[in-house]
């Protein structure tokens, strides 16, 4: 036995119940992935071309930042961010090129980081009445860790 199912015509007052983004997403995802990739993979192809075109001022940026064999990773830092970024543009395995830019991501921030450690803290002024007492036993702990490490 085979059921037919009958659907009554839209009429012209017809609403869309979903949110506005569910219909935006519906209606226009390709779109929104083709400018989504344009606007990330670009700032890595733009970046990265300029390392390639000045291969010689970022690999002496890198060495005068103590990256050890400077003149062996500006190649591949710099064909990485720039190919990974052109392959997200592109749309071609944009999911591995994404596994690769965010293993750029993580490599860049590391380098340019060296040395420095930023942390942030959101202090709940009515649990925490001194902060800058808080603030200074923060920054002693941390000062204890950092020697430690040093010396171990």
């Amino acid at each position: 036995m085979t059921t037919v199912y009958h659907h009554a015509p839209h009429s012209a007052h017809h609403h869309d119940s979903r949110p506005l983004i569910d219909r935006v997403a519906a209606d226009y995802g390709n779109a929104l992935w083709l400018v989504g990739r344009i606007l990330i993979g670009g700032i890595f192809v733009q970046s990265g071309l300029g390392k390639l075109m000045d291969l010689n001022g970022f690999t002496a940026m890198l060495a005068g930042g103590g990256v050890p064999m400077a003149s062996v990773l500006a190649p591949i830092g710099a064909a990485a961010e720039f190919g990974g970024g052109l392959a997200i543009v592109l749309g071609l395995a944009t999911r591995y090129a994404a596994l690769l830019m965010i293993g750029f991501v993580i490599m860049a921030t590391l380098i340019s980081h060296r040395g420095t450690c930023c942390v942030g803290v959101a202090v709940d002024t009515a649990a925490v009445t001194d902060v800058p007492l808080l603030r200074r036993s923060l920054r002693e702990g941390f000062d204890e860790v950092v020697a430690a490490g040093a010396a171990g």
